[in-house]
């Protein structure tokens, strides 16, 4: 009798050696496997290596070929497969759990469709395998009304071939460590049964996976990669955590209950929507095939990506199935795109400070006579058009910017109902290069308010509010440009021009200027002085390393206009290569020569310990054979002076520098 026969044998003969104590029970029972099944009765003793029929012989069983009632044990030690070619049903499956036990339950169906029938719950165990196979002439397929299968760490459930199909017909839990391979081109999930993941679950290239009849799926941990195809029609599913990478789930259908899980989605349906889009995921409605439309039951915050994308054949709806409504929180995102046909939002949205509402659809059309606020980003961009329609408002909070396109192919909001809160901001993208004088009404209205900022970049806009709409006139900007630049090391530039300013009266609000030195020292405020129609920017750095960086100078206008220009600057200064000597007796004199570039005759050094005295410092002569001198320092150590390293600065008219613990009293 094989190991695993005796333990389950002894198993079933527990309570007969209660009286001999519970010690002297349990010595004669292996503890079994988490998760594995409590008792066994008809244990695999046949072949452990190769490949074997199922019903080669009821010799391979402990208790004769399995029935309906049989707790079913493939875990002797060795490496072999099973293979199921007639079906079987029985009680309950454990593959594995062994030490050094690594079988494989093939169900195939090269003589015809194949089912294994389960009456409780099965385990795949550490190093066990369960493998669906159909064939050109069957399909295969594991069912049972109170069946299930749990795959636990280490054990493995997979689908194969390209033939037929594979119908996983019971609910399955892949825990942390399990690891689901769907390799078969069709294999379906069927009769309302959950499968849930925390392990590694995969649907490989040339796989494809379908959850029908209303079965659902729980992504709550470990990681989902779908290189094939992930479909669902009318259940639901459940995001709650891990990570799904490479293709996006396809959601015909059912429900996307969504909270953590990262990765894409895509509904080319009808599905309902609840929870929170979070960071790292995107839902689109992809109209590719037909109309797709995501309804709302619920409050559902956006802190991922949520994009409508209709087609020639359908639109793409956002829809309200219940009291839906739709926040966009910072940093999330909700995109409208496609040139052809339209993008429907039909649940009030409120666009959170941060948030970005991207227009880019031809048509997207916020109906129903809800309301949309926004306190972040809400941009228009060139292609898109968004219409208030049905009494739907747009309202611009006091931190909101409606940004808009003009010159471009559309790029605006068309209909009644926009209202701006003071405070808020107009931005402006330009395309092409309007002729000065021309007319544009990005904003259709009647609009209630104005607007308290604009941005217009390089642009310049007269605004105006005719009808209550908002009307600009394209105007010549003023100018700007940069101005060339010297510095030197470790001094001071002292006040310097970065740029001019002309046509300085074309912009008449008020100007203000940054600039960023190109050094990492970040961007600060710089200074404007305008007379008439003419001005400067000018601002002072100090460079601590020679170098060529580059400086940029933006100069604004409260009329909107934003302008930009950058020029290289050349730090100069002396670069020291060493010092002859590097340690000095305390009390005693030195005397180093200090060799590198940039060192002339103007150096002035001093040191950070005051018990140093710079007795003087030389400079050797320059020719040909030796184009960079060398300063030749004496210094004095008091017997006061502090032992230990000191800095050595050098400083003339290319710049200063100083190195740090340059010599050492000893």
């Amino acid at each position: 009798m094989s190991i695993r026969g005796m333990q389950c044998l002894a198993a079933a003969g527990l309570a007969a050696l209660s009286s001999f104590g519970v010690a002297a029970a349990v010595a004669g029972v292996s503890a079994a496997p988490a998760g594995a099944l409590a008792t066994c009765t008809d244990n695999w003793q046949g072949p452990s290596s190769g490949s074997t029929d199922w019903s080669a012989s009821s010799a391979n069983w402990s208790s004769g070929f399995p029935g309906a009632g049989s707790v079913v044990c493939i875990a002797e030690p060795g490496t072999y497969t099973v293979t199921l070619t007639g079906g079987a049903s029985i009680s309950a499956l454990q593959v594995g759990g062994t030490a050094g036990s690594f079988p494989t339950v093939l169900v195939d169906a090269t003589p015809g469709s194949e089912n294994l029938t389960l009456g409780a719950t099965s385990t795949i165990e550490s190093g066990g395998t369960l493998t669906f196979d159909p064939t050109a002439v069957g399909n295969v397929g594991v069912n049972g009304s109170s069946g299930s299968l749990t795959v636990a760490s280490g054990g493995t459930l997979s689908t194969e071939s390209a033939l037929s199909n594979s119908f996983i017909d019971v609910p399955v839990t892949n825990q942390s460590g399990g690891t689901v391979t769907i390799g078969g081109a069709s294999t379906q999930f069927n009769n309302g049964t959950l499968t849930s993941n925390a392990g590694t679950f995969t649907v490989a290239s040339g796989g494809g996976m379908s959850l029908t009849s209303g079965s659902s799926f729980t992504q709550a941990a470990g990681t989902l990669t779908v290189t094939g195809t992930f479909s669902e029609n009318s259940g639901t599913f459940t995001a709650s955590g891990g990570a799904e990478s490479g293709n996006p789930v396809v959601l015909l259908g059912g429900t996307l209950a969504d909270s953590a899980t990262t990765g894409a989605f895509e509904v080319t349906g009808t599905i309902n929507l609840s929870g929170t889009v979070p960071v790292g995921q995107t839902v689109t409605a992809n109209a590719a095939s037909g109309g797709a439309t995501i309804q709302l039951p619920g409050a559902v915050t956006v802190d991922g990506s949520l994009v409508l994308d209709p087609s020639a054949v359908g639109n793409a709806v956002l829809n309200n199935s219940g009291s839906g409504s739709l926040t966009v929180a910072s940093g999330g995102t909700l995109t409208t795109e496609s040139a052809v046909s339209n993008s429907f939002i039909d649940v009030p949205v409120t666009n959170q400070a941060g948030g970005t509402v991207t227009i880019g659809g031809a048509s997207t059309q916020f109906n129903g006579g809800k309301a949309t606020s926004n306190a972040g980003t809400f941009q228009v961009v060139n292609g898109g058009a968004a219409t208030l329609s049905s009494g739907s408002t747009l309202t611009n909070t006091a931190t909101g910017t409606i940004g808009v396109t003009v010159n471009g192919t559309a790029g605006g909001i068309s209909g009644p109902g926009t209202d701006l809160l003071p405070g808020n901001t107009l931005s402006v993208t330009t395309v092409g290069s309007p002729t000065i004088g021309t007319v544009f009404t990005p904003i259709g209205g009647p609009v209630t308010g104005t607007f308290s900022n604009l941005s217009f970049g390089p642009s310049a806009y007269a605004v105006a509010y005719p009808a209550g709409a908002v009307q600009l006139t394209t105007e010549a900007p003023f100018t700007y440009a940069a101005s060339p630049l010297t510095a030197k090391e470790n001094i001071s530039t002292g006040t310097v021009t970065l740029g001019t300013i002309g046509s300085a009266s074309d912009g008449t609000g008020i100007y203000s200027a940054t600039v960023n030195w190109g050094d990492g020292t970040g961007t600060g405020p710089a200074t404007v002085n305008v007379s008439g129609s003419s001005g400067t920017v000018t601002g002072s750095h100090t460079y601590a390393t020679p170098g060529t960086y580059t400086v940029t100078s933006t100069l604004v206008n409260t009329d909107g206009t934003t302008l930009t220009r950058s020029e290289s600057v050349t730090v100069t200064g002396p670069v020291v290569t060493g010092f002859s000597k590097v340690t000095v007796v305390h009390g005693k004199k030195l005397t180093t020569k200090i060799s590198g570039t940039g060192l002339d005759a103007s150096a002035v050094v001093t040191t950070s310990n005051p018990g140093v005295t710079v007795v003087s410092v030389k400079a050797s002569r320059v020719s040909k054979k030796h184009p960079n001198p060398i300063l030749t320092l004496k210094l004095a150590v008091s017997k006061t002076a502090t032992t230990g390293p000191f800095n050595v600065t050098i400083t003339e008219t290319g710049g200063a520098t100083t190195v740090v613990n340059a010599i050492t009293i000893t």
